[in-house]
């Protein structure tokens, strides 16, 4: 495990950062300049944008497909599109957005970090 000093240099000189929505999130208080991709599998208001604004950090948001079944659906797997994810990457910052793009090749990746087939598209349609 790293120390609190390790995670905010690593946040420093990062890019930016993609994640579900949560808490970890907002480490994005941490990047010196850089995109937030926050990953939704149900549609809220979401305090993120208003974080990242502020702070001078591009925001995007994408629309995953739940997987599984949970007692809320914010709790469940999620699976995302890939194309959506670099679109949202390629809006969010100038870096090559396949820089972000896990080992897992063109598929999307469950919150567990297991591969998991595409599903669709984006936040507030």
């Amino acid at each position: 495990q790293s120390s609190l000093a390790e995670e905010i240099r690593r946040f420093a000189d990062a890019a930016g950062v993609i994640g579900p929505h949560g808490a970890g999130l907002t480490a994005m208080v941490w990047l010196t300049d850089g995109a937030v991709v926050e990953l939704q599998n149900e549609i809220y208001d979401s305090t993120y944008p208003a974080l990242a604004d502020p702070l001078g950090h591009d925001y995007e948001c994408v629309r995953c497909d739940s997987v599984g079944q949970q007692s809320k659906p914010r709790n469940a797997d999620m699976r995302a599109e890939p194309d959506a994810v670099r679109a949202a990457l390629e809006r969010a910052t100038s870096t090559d957005p396949l820089d972000y793009i896990s080992d897992s090749g063109s598929q999307g990746a469950t919150q567990d970090g297991t591969a998991a087939d595409s599903g669709p598209a984006r936040c507030r349609q």
